[in-house]
């Protein structure tokens, strides 16, 4: 069975843990739950995380840590019959319980996190309501949050979680342009991929004091091991080579350029997983392929977001940077096998779990090895912990 697994936040934009979910009329099987979720937790060094999962009333035997464990329910559950039962079981033994909408006062004591889609919450909640999750009288779980403003929103108004799904495209307002150190990223980033003389990519780290204290500061660290001190901009292109460079410059395009930008940091994050998700399965569908191809992957799971980033279609900021064509083709008709790869992890992150079924078949890719490709990414994308300077 494939299953989705997409980080959940804090209100500090934290990571909190992990949502697992499987097909919606299929309970999730426990012991796969529980491979991946340790799976995680164990590449990722992440202590005592919660993870949400669907409700079922088999976890009244859950293998998870009581405490770590969140059954999200489909629906309030009534005060008497068999549900509430089961719930009362799963408290009893401390596991948490998360229903869509406001349980009043009668039944927090089943279940005190309450579920809000993100999109209307903005104008659904009272005041009062946001109150009362203040005092501690209950916890709001945000669903679906798919844009920088309501993750911002969520996170400042007291949403305990936040769960995103990719973030939406938007076109920018009109008249407004791309902040000018991004637009200075891309031109260097097109200087790169162009194979552009060294000359010419030190004199546009010349124009940005920052980013050329960035590169050196990355050339010097100590998981470069050098021995020698840096002497020049070309020294420090050289010493890390054009991959590498392309790869921090990649990952740098998308990371928050001001301090509490946590909205653009989620968005980092789910760029840079898209990337290293295609990254790992394009390893699973072509056995043997190129470095050069696994980077393409990457590639484009990563720009497949610079226009949500941006506010500008793809069509418009592809062109500069003279991509190769199946990283165009990918990235614009979603074609060949880099395309049909993109669309997959996009089938995932919508939850269209038929549509995620048959690419997986089509492409040749076991559930097990989805599933596990997932956790990697995301223990790496944890491990990444917003900084650009991490290259891999």
């Amino acid at each position: 069975m494939p299953v989705v697994l997409t980080p959940v936040f804090d209100a500090r934009l934290r990571w909190a843990g992990l949502r697992l979910e499987g097909r919606s009329a299929e309970p999730l099987p426990a012991d796969l739950a529980v491979r991946l979720a340790e799976r995680w937790q164990a590449a990722a060094a992440f202590p005592s995380p919660h993870f949400f999962l669907p409700f079922d009333p088999s976890w009244t035997d859950s293998p998870l840590p009581a405490g770590q464990t969140v059954l999200v329910l489909p629906a309030l559950p009534a005060l008497q019959g068999e549900t509430a039962a089961v719930c009362g079981v799963l408290r009893a033994k401390g596991i948490r319980l998360a229903v869509p909408g406001l349980p009043d006062a009668t039944l927090r004591g089943l279940a005190d996190i309450a579920v809000q889609p993100a999109a209307s919450a903005m104008g659904a909640l009272s005041d009062e309501t946001l109150r009362q999750a203040s005092r501690g009288e209950f916890q709001l779980l945000a669903a679906e949050a798919d844009s920088v403003e309501q993750v911002e929103w969520c996170a400042a108004n007291g949403f305990r979680f936040i769960h995103c799904r990719a973030m939406a495209y938007r076109p920018a307002a009109k008249g407004s342009t791309p902040g000018s150190s991004r637009v200075l990223l891309l031109k260097l980033l097109s200087l790169v991929t162009q194979d552009a003389e060294t000359s010419e990519l030190e004199q546009v780290f010349k124009q940005e004091p920052k980013l050329a204290f960035d590169l050196l500061r990355l050339v010097n660290s100590a998981s470069m091991g050098l021995q020698t001190k840096i002497a020049s901009f070309r020294q420090a292109i050289a010493i890390l080579g054009r991959r590498q460079l392309r790869r921090w410059l990649q990952l740098l395009l998308f990371a928050p350029q001001k301090e509490g930008a946590g909205g653009l940091g989620i968005l980092m994050q789910q760029a840079a997983a898209r990337g290293r998700l295609m990254e790992l399965l394009i390893a699973e569908t072509l056995p043997g392929l190129s470095l050069d191809y696994r980077e393409q992957a990457f590639m484009v799971g990563l720009f497949s977001q610079l226009d949500t980033l941006m506010g500008m279609s793809l069509a418009e900021l592809l062109p500069p940077l003279r991509l190769v064509e199946p990283v165009e083709h990918a990235l614009l008709a979603r074609e060949g096998e880099l395309g049909r790869l993109l669309a997959l992890v996009e089938q995932a992150e919508g939850r269209d779990m038929d549509g995620l079924g048959r690419s997986l078949q089509q492409l040749g890719v076991p559930d097990t090895a989805f599933n596990d490709a997932q956790a990697a990414t995301l223990a790496w994308v944890y491990r990444l912990g917003f900084s650009t300077q991490i290259i891999h």
